[in-house]
């Protein structure tokens, strides 16, 4: 698919995720012109230095930049969704838009929907009529099928697949390879455990793991 991806960004977060949403960006002829991360050590490995700031100067950076502010991009992957979240809220707060970041191998079928802040990196594929909250990422090569309805802040590993008309609410993290059959919902904050198959119900805040998948119960060792 398309994406109007132009201009200048702020990418938060300098590891991994954020090399690969700066491939994607710099794709588009597009260019990274300040990371934010609070750890300093963050910037090592990351090619073609820009200035890097930590949260509390990032006000100062756009106070002080000229012509059009620049957009945001959320580089915060894992099962972190309150900080992405958090951090989603505090670029609205400082006037920074989040156009949805969109890798020009993904595919989006008819009808589907896509928030601020959302995540399409290369070869996913959000089904027709499905529908992505705000700040969603859809790693490499997922499969989101017809009309399943993610929620906020959700991460779905590379390789994952969501049959159709499944529901996924807020801050759920979907490991790498997992599938979940149709018509099925995942609650808010669950975890679902890389490689599960799962074939009922996630209750909330539950992580589930296996094939077919089960509720993991850690079991604590009496002293």
């Amino acid at each position: 698919m398309k994406s109007d991806l132009h201009g200048e960004f702020i990418l938060w977060g300098a590891r991994g995720h954020g090399k690969v949403l700066r491939s994607v960006i710099e794709g588009y002829g597009s260019s990274v012109v300040a990371i934010v991360d609070n750890d300093p050590s963050a910037l090592e490995g990351v090619r073609e230095a820009v200035p890097l700031l930590g949260a509390k100067g990032l006000r100062q950076f756009l106070s002080e930049w000229s012509g059009t502010t620049p957009k945001g991009a959320i580089a915060i992957g894992g099962g972190r969704a309150s900080d992405r979240l958090a951090i989603f809220d505090e670029f609205i707060r400082l006037g920074v838009s989040l156009p949805p970041i969109v890798d020009p191998s993904a595919i989006r079928e008819a009808g589907s929907q896509v928030s601020d802040g959302c995540q399409l990196l290369a070869g996913s594929i959000l089904g027709a009529d499905a529908t992505l909250g705000r700040a969603t990422i859809l790693n490499h090569n997922v499969v989101v099928d017809h009309e399943c309805v993610i929620a906020c802040g959700v991460h779905i590993a590379p390789n994952a697949t969501l049959c159709g008309c499944v529901r996924v609410d807020d801050g759920v993290f979907i490991g790498a390879g997992a599938t979940i059959l149709p018509r099925l919902k995942i609650g808010s904050n669950a975890i679902v455990a890389a490689g599960a198959v799962v074939t009922r119900n996630v209750e909330a805040g539950q992580t589930v793991l296996g094939v077919p998948a089960v509720t993991f119960n850690r079991k604590i060792k009496a002293v």
